[in-house]
């Protein structure tokens, strides 16, 4: 078997990573869809136009696709020619990703004649009152309208476009009247990228342009004086082919030349608000970069250099290694920032990107501290550590005592059976003439402890029961024979001419008549009745 070495490795984990990357993109993790025009998800008073010909009859609520409300569309005040500005706008709930546009004549249940034979976009982004003209990866910036008043005609935007307003402006090269209706496409924004900047821009040697062509035209700019806006680092494409090879898609690399940079590349990644960055991958082409240095800014204006992690690309070190299509994914640990830079250092003589693609998640300003507390010694990392400890202890604590509680409360299981009980607390004696007797009379409770033994079984017979008062035990159990001074009597009887039996009634045992008899009693007694007060006394 051939042994692979561990340039062949090499080079299939990088495939590998390519296939798998190639897999995922955010693009396809968009589930485009219609975004409420029709619906109605989209409010009236969401939608708004710079002019109406008619609010009541052809104003911008009646610009709902595949909707006859009213007239049946939108139309503008004036008439449409190539120098008018009238726009319909439409604002979103919120950041999105939209995907395309579709567009639809004014019917009017067969009245209608007006429809846009092309039209251009404007957008919005939160954070700016600046609107930005759209212009697709080939640089065009009219789209293609409709042809009739009944038919929907879907515009593909390449590359999509991230906004939370947009603007659709009716465009002619001859005066006419123009009415439509509208639908947008898309779904929720959750990169939360707003814009970024590269220091210097794309380079240009000869024919060999690989500057940024769809970079929007925002008018906006950094502090470093370069253009702020999306292009395409952010445009969800990732490209495979060569950047040289003839039949490459227009805009989808951005290069650097080495003799134009000197071998390094700033970038300035600017978000929608403070985020927690789990990841950040780059798909580059070329040989493989020297280091990566990443910082972060929560201000924005400030970068700790306690918060920069710093990347060293050993596989540079492979000798004869081709140019090639790779990604690169650096862990950013967690890192709380509104403002990330890259800076790429490089040997070679070319280095490119077709995408940056940040994993990141919004971050919970109630919870948040400040990236400069945590030194590079690992003090923020031993707090946080202890904290977690401390946590666990007062769980656990809490765990423990519910244990303790719920065992004391539990009550207690009577296990024993009826002859390990203390017979002798239940042990009356209780004489009849001259003949005391010992008798075993059940409590109450003891009769309601177990359902085993009946009530005849308690009292098994008279032989166990009954003996002589200067018996050592009542019966050939383990207990102890009971003392006197274990017995507790109940108070005398009054004194009446009625006589009365003063024990625990037993249903194993007679009654005694309720008519008087003679008893004859001791001369200790005052009384001819059973008392318990106290037990005769027996001659040896």
């Amino acid at each position: 078997m051939r042994v692979l070495n561990r340039r062949t490795l090499l080079d299939l984990f990088s495939i590998f990573l390519i296939i798998s990357s190639s897999d995922g993109l955010r693009l396809e993790e968009c589930n485009s869809q219609p975004l409420g025009m029709a619906s109605g998800a989209i409010e009236d008073s969401q939608i708004t136009a710079s002019s109406s010909f008619d609010k009541q009859s052809v104003g911008p609520q009646n610009a709902r696709l595949h909707t006859e409300l009213a007239s049946g569309a939108w139309c503008p005040k004036p008439q449409i020619h190539s120098s008018s500005y009238e726009y319909l706008q439409i604002s979103l709930n919120g950041t999105h990703l939209i995907t395309g546009v579709e567009t639809q004549g004014r019917y009017g249940n067969g009245t209608g004649k007006e429809f846009p034979s092309e039209y251009m976009i404007e957008y919005q982004r939160p954070g700016t009152d600046l609107w930005i003209r759209y212009r697709n990866r080939t640089g065009q910036n009219h789209m293609t309208g409709n042809f009739d008043t009944t038919t929907a005609v879907m515009c593909h935007l390449d590359p999509p476009i991230v906004a939370s307003k947009i603007r659709i402006v009716p465009h002619s090269k001859q005066t006419r009247t123009v009415c439509l209706r509208a639908e947008l496409h898309g779904c929720n924004y959750k990169d939360g990228l707003l814009w970024y900047t590269t220091v210097p821009e794309g380079s240009r040697i000869g024919d060999q342009d690989f500057r940024d062509h769809i970079f929007e035209d925002t008018g906006m700019y950094a502090e470093t004086g370069t253009k702020r806006g999306l292009g395409i680092l952010s445009d969800g494409f990732v490209a495979v082919a060569s950047p040289f090879e003839e039949n490459a898609i227009n805009g989808a690399w951005i290069g650097w030349n080495k003799h134009h940079t000197g071998g390094a590349v700033n970038l300035l990644f600017e978000f929608d608000q403070i985020r927690n960055f789990s990841e950040v991958t780059l798909a580059a082409y070329g040989h493989r970069m020297d280091s990566i240095d990443v910082i972060f800014s929560q201000d924005g204006n400030t970068f700790p250099l306690s918060s920069q992690i710093s990347s060293l690309d050993k596989d540079r070190l492979l000798s004869n290694s081709s140019a090639k299509r790779y990604d690169l994914r650096i862990p950013l640990h967690k890192r709380m920032a509104k403002k990330v830079r890259i800076t790429l250092k490089f040997s070679s003589d070319w280095l490119f990107l077709t995408e940056v693609h940040f994993s990141s998640a919004l971050y919970n300003d109630v919870t948040s501290y400040n990236i400069g507390d945590i030194s590079e010694d690992g003090h923020g990392k031993n707090a946080i550590a202890i904290l977690g400890l401390t946590v666990l202890f007062v769980i656990l604590s809490a765990i423990l005592c519910s244990i303790l509680c719920l065992r004391r409360n539990r009550p207690k299981s009577h296990k024993a059976g009826i002859y390990d009980q203390p017979i002798k607390r239940d042990l009356i004696i209780t004489h009849v003439g001259n003949k005391p007797t010992c008798n075993i009379f059940p409590t109450h409770s003891y009769l309601g402890q177990s359902a085993v033994f009946g009530a005849g079984n308690l009292y098994s017979s008279d032989k166990t029961t009954s003996t002589s008062v200067s018996s050592k035990s009542s019966s050939s159990n383990k207990h102890s024979p009971p003392n006197w001074s274990d017995f507790h009597f109940p108070p005398p009887p009054h004194t009446s001419g009625e006589e009365r039996i003063y024990a625990e009634p037993c249903m194993t045992l007679p009654l005694l008549p309720s008519q008087k008899q003679n008893i004859s009693t001791p001369k200790s007694a005052k009384h001819t009745s059973t008392t318990v007060r106290q037990p005769a006394k027996t001659k040896k």
